[in-house]
């Protein structure tokens, strides 16, 4: 990526394409990988974008309106990004099964998570 952004989220997308050369016979296949390392966050990042550009285009999601997400991983994470930047509150419920450092990855520049208890660890 080259130039000046307005914000972390114009960083999303448009990742650079890789050529590596050494993995087919050159008569072979073209094999390329994506370089997310490129993306602000993870792999989720074009995903989460999607999903909160998508339901404020349709109208389901009003400005500022708040966003809750159940996830164990790098979704929360994305959301969190994405919805810190577009001022919707974000409320993150996970199980206490998630490792500490996932967890951790949801509450990037906004939102709370709460952790609930699974079905079989409460006595259900």
């Amino acid at each position: 990526m080259t130039g000046l952004v307005g914000n972390v989220l114009e960083c999303i997308g448009d990742t650079a394409l890789l050529r590596l050369r050494h993995v087919a016979p050159e008569s072979g296949a073209r094999v390329l990988i994506r370089v997310e390392s490129e993306n602000p966050g993870s792999m989720k990042d074009r995903m989460a974008r999607a999903m909160i550009e998508g339901t404020e285009a349709d109208g389901r999601l009003k400005p500022g309106a708040p966003v809750v997400e159940y996830t164990g991983g790098s979704t929360g994470g994305s959301l969190s990004l994405e919805c810190g930047v577009k001022a919707h509150p974000l409320h993150i419920v996970s199980s206490r099964c998630v490792r500490p450092r996932e967890a951790a990855a949801h509450d990037r520049p906004r939102g709370d998570l709460e952790r609930s208890c699974p079905a079989k660890e409460a006595g259900a």
